[in-house]
């Protein structure tokens, strides 16, 4: 996570607040470096549309079955209309506050492309913990 944080920029993080919990257990997942740019932009997205004055996100790991790690990425941000959570994923799709927030919309799409690359796949929930969105990804287990 290391790699993450360091690739984000000072001015992105905000005194954003990361909190990483993962399963006790050794696993490794099959990835490249799109699993630094899936992060990088799943981070980066959180923080630029949360309008809170204290960021939240908490990334999670468990192994959901065997052979698959399920990974949420949840933040206390204003959330996600149920009806926009498959469109985000669209290329230029710029969501909820389109005017107001720098970015092409390409984030969210590099996401999912770079996350079924991996064999993996990607999508939102309402988040539970933090009360904003979660975005959950399951990636193969190297076997």
């Amino acid at each position: 996570w290391e790699m993450v944080l360091n690739s984000l920029k000072a001015e992105e993080l905000k005194g954003a607040e990361l909190e990483v919990c993962f399963e006790r257990g050794e696993y490794t997942i099959m990835c490249d470096f799109s699993i630094l740019n899936i992060f990088e932009n799943l981070f980066s997205n959180a923080i630029k549309h949360n309008d809170k004055e204290r960021v939240k996100v908490k990334v999670s790991a468990k192994v959901v079955e065997e052979g698959l790690l399920r990974i949420c990425v949840e933040d206390n941000g204003p959330g996600l209309p149920a009806d926009m959570r498959e469109r985000v994923f669209n290329r230029f799709d710029r969501g909820v506050k389109e005017g107001k927030i720098s970015g092409y919309g390409l984030g969210l799409s590099i996401v999912k492309l770079a996350t079924e690359r991996l064999g993996g796949r990607v999508w939102v929930e309402e988040g539970e913990e933090l009360g904003g969105t979660c975005f959950v990804i399951e990636l193969p287990l190297k076997g």
